[in-house]
């Protein structure tokens, strides 16, 4: 079997129709199975906006518990935090922690679960690669772009792209966006998420989502 980098291999696979879940076989039957349950939400909406026909496989490792997830990550996120820390020519990886699935409403985990499956969508289109500490350098779409568009799929895909006309638009340079969303401890993170997202959804305002999307291979 193809490893999959950040996932311990003491963890069991439950292979789902579009996706398989990791876990410690210690955990909680209950907490997989609203885990399972989200992703085949977040997947029934995504699937409505026809952006790609999906080739890699997408792996979803719940750590058991913080401590294990930091170490294994080699850095410090918050325990409500999903991440998609690992992509190559197979597979795409999101993790989480318990305290993302058992502590929010299954709605806002379903949209922060299609954020992230919206990045290893746009990884697969862009035919970019990557791991936390390769510094990005296999990734062909700039990090601000990334975000910005995975946040605008989650909103689209929820029928709530209203919303995002309520998103600040600035102009901070792509390279201090690039920066301050690659940081996980900066203080103007959520601002340059802010800005990110208006950028792109104002060139999806006027291009689409579908065709916007299409031309992140052309653009690599």
């Amino acid at each position: 079997m193809h490893k999959i980098k950040y996932i311990p291999e003491k963890y069991i696979r439950k292979k789902s129709t579009d996706f398989v879940i990791w876990h410690d076989e210690n955990m909680g039957k209950g907490e997989i199975k609203i885990l399972e349950n989200a992703v085949l939400s977040a997947f029934k909406y995504i699937s409505l906006l026809k952006l790609i026909k999906h080739k890699r496989i997408l792996n979803f490792c719940i750590y058991s518990n913080l401590t294990e997830g930091c170490k294994i990550l080699q850095r410090d996120i918050l325990a409500n935090m999903l991440m998609a820390p690992y992509t190559d020519e197979i597979n795409s990886l999101i993790i989480l922690f318990p305290p993302s699935i058992s502590c929010v409403t299954p709605e806002n985990l379903t949209r922060h679960l299609i954020h992230e499956i919206a990045h290893c969508f746009i990884d697969e289109k862009t035919g970019s690669k990557k791991e936390l500490e390769d510094n990005d350098k296999d990734m062909r779409i700039e990090s601000w772009k990334s975000e910005g568009l995975a946040e605008v799929i989650s909103y689209y895909a929820l029928g709530r792209e209203k919303e995002l006309e309520q998103k600040k638009f600035s102009d901070l340079s792509d390279k201090l966006l690039n920066e301050n969303l690659n940081d996980l401890n900066s203080k103007v993170r959520g601002k340059a998420f802010e800005i990110a997202t208006a950028k792109v959804f104002l060139e999806i305002q006027k291009f689409g989502l579908n065709k916007y999307f299409d031309s992140m291979s052309k653009n690599c």
